[in-house]
């Protein structure tokens, strides 16, 4: 797995790692889910850990 777009610390991960990604909105905009390989996390938080399970994006949506 690799985070980038305005990642803060954009990385590769290897399947098995324990990865928290935080999400920070910008101005007038707010977090309105988790996905992980296109399937949508049940956290709605700004902040999400998950096991790498393979090469599948983490998406923060915004809106």
């Amino acid at each position: 797995m690799t985070i980038s777009g305005n990642a803060t610390e954009p990385d590769t991960y290897e399947k098995g790692d324990m990865v928290t990604a935080t999400a920070r909105p910008a101005r007038g905009f707010r977090l309105t889910g988790w996905t992980v390989d296109g399937r949508r996390l049940p956290q709605t938080g700004n902040t999400v850990s998950i096991m790498v399970t393979g090469d599948g994006p983490v998406v923060a949506e915004f809106s």
